[in-house]
């Protein structure tokens, strides 16, 4: 339940967003299956991207018979194309494989539980992904979210490790002292026990570092100006902020 308590906030948000916003670059909300089985869907899903392959809405809906490994159910990028019926190509079939500075990917896992003992939300990558997490710091600070963001440079373990292992910038978001969570991969993690006030605020500072990311070019400096559901934000690029 605590792997879908974001997950939930995040798309309220994204259904608030709707067609507010001109997004320059394609955005996927996706949800991979089979993480504790060696990350089969995000594994599937970023080697597919990465040497070309058409993504479609559904992954499993056209792979699942051929393959083990097809295990990803996508909510399409966030443009009207995104009606397209389900095992539609989209707009991310390239000729060429994806460059590195394509594709970002921002990993939500276990984000429903706030620590007793931590006000924070730990950003997991190498080090590469500094621009990553800049987005995500900035976000924090011009939002006023009431979170401490902590950083590790030694990853492992989630859905991130598949975009890290094409070379691209990767991040997991995680609640600390994950595995102090009572209910911790056991069947009392129910939907009761989710602390959805915690995942808002996570869902906040995302919602408006994703939208830096994919509605203005990182690389031109200067400010960029979005809103984020009826909130306006600005965002001075180039400047990280201390988490």
């Amino acid at each position: 339940a605590v792997m879908l308590a974001a997950a939930k906030a995040f798309m309220k948000m994204k259904a608030q967003l709707g067609d507010s916003f001109k997004w320059d670059r394609d955005v996927f909300f996706v949800g991979f299956a089979a993480e504790e089985a060696n990350l089969l869907g995000s594994a599937h899903f970023a080697k597919t991207l990465a040497h070309g392959g058409a993504i479609r809405e559904s992954l499993l809906a056209e792979g699942v018979k051929k393959s083990p490994n097809c295990m990803a159910s996508m909510g399409g990028p966030m443009r009207k194309e995104s009606k397209r019926l389900q095992g539609s190509r989209t707009a991310l079939q390239t000729d060429q494989a994806a460059k590195q500075d394509q594709v970002v990917a921002i990993i939500l896992d276990e984000v429903g539980w706030n620590s007793k003992n931590k006000n924070t939300i730990n950003g997991e990558s190498y080090d590469r992904a500094a621009p990553l997490l800049n987005s995500l710091a900035q976000a924090i600070h011009v939002t006023n979210v009431a979170l401490e963001f902590v950083h590790s440079n030694t990853p492992f373990g989630s859905d991130h490790m598949s975009f890290s292992d094409q070379g691209w910038q990767s991040v997991l978001l995680i609640n600390a002292d994950d595995q102090e969570y009572p209910n911790y991969h056991k069947l009392t993690d129910t939907i009761e026990n989710v602390d959805f006030e915690y995942a808002g605020k996570v869902a906040k500072f995302v919602g408006p570092a994703m939208v830096r990311l994919a509605a203005a070019d990182a690389s031109s400096g200067g400010s960029e100006r979005v809103g984020v559901a009826s909130k306006e934000v600005h965002v001075h690029v180039g400047e990280p902020i201390a988490a």
